[in-house]
């Protein structure tokens, strides 16, 4: 029901009982789901309404002498994360008079306010007007990133307190010589907890889990639930290899206690634990990292520190950097499957030379990745992870599952169970066609920006903001140098294609009277050949796709990229650059 439709009168009148405790319900959160109980009675939402629509309301102050009501008023002081976020007093007077006031009122006139406390509370219940609940002492966070609260809800509960059980348990940390714990403060802290520890809520509604026996609508809790796996090392030397579990500290008031507790109750004396051994955690800056940059952009950031032999560094810009790149990623992927529900990914008629090319890099890519994972070299493979939606999710979950841009394609199932991407051969035709139309677009882009620094300096009549066009000359030869270059690069492989020499074929380029432009030259086309591209095309001077053809299929992109309003393309012309206007 929305806020406007009902006023803070109208609610009054039609949901008297639920007046008392509207505000404990918006501050801290709904309790639960709809339809469960607190205290013997169903939950049911009845509107959510902002604190600032209460302002000028009349409400009913139980034990107050104004009969007919008091007025809310705004309090910006009070903390509205604690309690109810309601303050029953004048402000002026509420410091004093609440620990040593005397009361002049009521039932307790007479007495000092900090002495009747409880027996006003005691009051309150009784007559109905106040239930009680509680509150985390301090702010908590759960792993999801929200805010908890404490609700009274049917719950079962494990009596850890009972006397016999509590003594054995006490009894047996205590014997050092039977149970080994290495550390004393680990011990300390053991049996602090068992001298306090006595029921503990043990099922909840929701999540993974098993269901209680007894009671089906309950899952068993996660930490009651997991108490006996470590009788899985029993046997499980016999099934594989295990480096064993050493707890953290943050365990002791819960799982290990709980696990001493169990396996006390359950197993012989043969079988009771022998020792534990518990560590401290590797914080970040006095912080767990996965807190603070949560579990996806820890993962990737861990990757990205290295596998090789160097320091590993947890980088926090890159921890950072990731995140905005993961939201930046889903939200990309959310308009894209927006734009076009079901899209074709398969091979068809049609495609343009930028789709050929694309297909084909996410096919190097995507081989690329799969043989850095092979090698568990996952800092290569973070900057590989490819741009198809669906292999982008299934690469990425590798390393951060499950690569949160896969819930946005609506699959079924489970990512973990998805196939691989099977990357197709590669068809290097297409790589270096892709590659030349990018370098073509980052040549004329870096050639317009030097002429544009230029013009200012030398006052030359060049505005970048008035339309530009651009002739682009393809020739049919190679200039001497490229010729040269070729040469000493076809006598560096052998029959199989095998460069035979690489300091020789570096030697040989550098006494080239043009080395400065020869040897990226001579770098690029051996990264290519070694990559797979078959270099008889290039020795015998000829190129592996149609040089005017691909320009003519990028004029658009060039056009976009660039913001060149014309193209011309001009076939046939031995040319060089020399740094005169494009």
């Amino acid at each position: 029901m929305p806020p406007q439709t009902l006023t803070p009168s109208k609610l009054r009148q039609q949901f008297p009982e639920f007046f008392g405790t509207m505000a404990y319900h918006y501050m801290n959160g709904p309790l639960h789901p709809s339809g469960h109980t607190i205290c013997g009675r169903t939950v049911t939402k009845v509107a959510e309404i902002l604190g600032s629509d209460w302002v000028g309301s009349l409400v009913h102050a139980p034990l107050s002498h104004c009969r007919e009501g008091v007025y809310i008023h705004p309090m910006e002081t009070v903390l509205v994360t604690k309690g109810t976020g309601i303050v029953a007093a004048i402000p002026s007077d509420s410091l004093e008079g609440f620990h040593q006031g005397i009361k002049n009122y009521g039932a307790f006139k007479g007495e000092i306010v900090q002495v009747i406390q409880a027996k006003v509370q005691q009051q309150l219940l009784d007559s109905g007007e106040a239930f009680q609940y509680t509150e985390p002492d301090k702010r908590e966070i759960s792993r999801s990133g929200d805010e908890c609260g404490v609700a009274l809800m049917d719950q079962w509960y494990l009596d850890y307190g009972e006397t016999f059980w509590k003594n054995t348990t006490l009894e047996f940390v205590e014997n050092s010589e039977a149970f080994n714990i290495y550390v004393q403060e680990t011990r300390n802290g053991l049996r602090g907890v068992l001298n306090w520890l006595d029921q503990w809520a043990c099922t909840r509604t929701y999540g993974l889990g098993y269901k209680v026996p007894w009671d089906s609508q309950f899952l068993v809790e996660s930490l009651s639930d997991s108490t006996q796996y470590m009788a899985y090392y029993t046997v499980a030397h016999k099934l594989t290899d295990i480096y064993g579990q050493v707890p953290g500290t943050l365990k002791i008031p819960n799982h290990l206690t709980f696990f001493i507790y169990i396996y006390l109750a359950i197993f012989l004396l043969e079988y009771w634990p022998k020792a534990i051994r518990e560590n401290g955690h590797l914080l970040l800056n006095d912080q767990k990292s996965t807190r603070k940059y949560g579990e996806d952009a820890t993962q990737i950031t861990l990757a990205d520190a290295g596998d090789g032999v160097n320091n590993t560094n947890f980088n926090e810009q890159v921890a950072d950097a990731t995140i905005l790149r993961l939201h930046a990623l889903r939200e990309w992927c959310e308009e894209q499957v927006k734009a076009n529900p079901k899209p074709n990914l398969s091979p068809s008629a049609g495609l343009t030379l930028f789709d050929k090319t694309f297909a084909n890099y996410m096919n190097v890519l995507a081989a690329e990745c799969c043989r850095h994972y092979a090698d568990t070299n996952k800092l290569q493979t973070r900057s590989e992870g490819g741009a198809y939606l669906e292999w982008q999710a299934l690469l990425l979950a590798v390393i951060a599952p499950p690569g949160r841009s896969s819930e946005v394609l609506g699959r079924r199932g489970t990512i973990h169970n998805a196939t691989f991407p099977v990357p197709r051969a590669n068809d290097p035709a297409l790589t270096v066609q892709g590659e030349y139309i990018r370098s073509t677009t980052s040549r004329i882009t870096s050639a317009l920006a030097a002429y544009e620094k230029k013009a200012k300096r030398k006052s030359l009549d060049f505005d970048p903001k008035k339309p530009s066009a651009l002739n682009i000359h393809t020739a049919s030869t190679f200039p001497a140098w490229q010729d040269d270059s070729i040469d000493i690069l076809h006598e560096s492989f052998d029959g199989d294609n095998q460069l035979i020499d690489n300091d020789s074929l570096t030697r040989q380029v550098l006494a080239l009277s043009e080395a400065t432009k020869a040897m990226p030259f001579v770098q690029t086309l051996k990264k290519r050949f070694l990559s797979g591209e078959q270099p008889d095309s290039n020795f015998e001077r000829k190129l592996v796709f149609d040089e005017v053809l691909s320009r003519g299929q990028a004029l658009s992109v060039l056009k976009s990229a660039t913001g060149l309003v014309r193209i011309d393309i001009i076939e046939g012309v031995l040319w060089r650059y020399q740094g005169s206007q494009p």
